[in-house]
């Protein structure tokens, strides 16, 4: 931990010695490294496009494995569901590698279904 958290303060501009740390400082380190920010778009083209079930798995376990995968979703956020969907669905009917890596730098909030268009 004492290394990850100075290589951690040692990347910042300028570079931080982990002595001149706060505890606060430490905190933040800690959660930016062990609880990144999810792309909540790309969170749900993993969701509509990996869920299936596979040979052998039982129903109980499918449907923890779903409950698990929407909650990086952030689905009770979504004040347009139409446009959601829209957009989502045009996402995850894209087979283009450069075009989906060019559409999940986009911001969220600027990516709607005419946009991805």
């Amino acid at each position: 931990m004492y290394k990850l958290l100075s290589n951690l303060a040692a990347q910042e501009t300028p570079p931080r010695e982990i002595n001149d740390l706060t505890m606060d400082q430490i905190m933040a380190f800690m959660k930016v490294h062990f609880h990144p920010t999810r792309f909540v778009i790309r969170e749900c083209f993993k969701f509509w496009t990996t869920m299936q079930r596979r040979p052998g798995e039982s129903i109980q376990k499918l449907a923890a494995c779903i409950h698990q995968a929407a909650a990086t979703c952030n689905f009770a956020s979504i004040a347009d569901p139409l446009g959601e969907a829209l957009r989502t669905r045009f996402i995850c009917s894209v087979n283009n590698e450069a075009v989906l890596k060019a559409l999940f730098k986009m911001k969220a909030d600027e990516l709607d279904f005419t946009t991805a268009i």
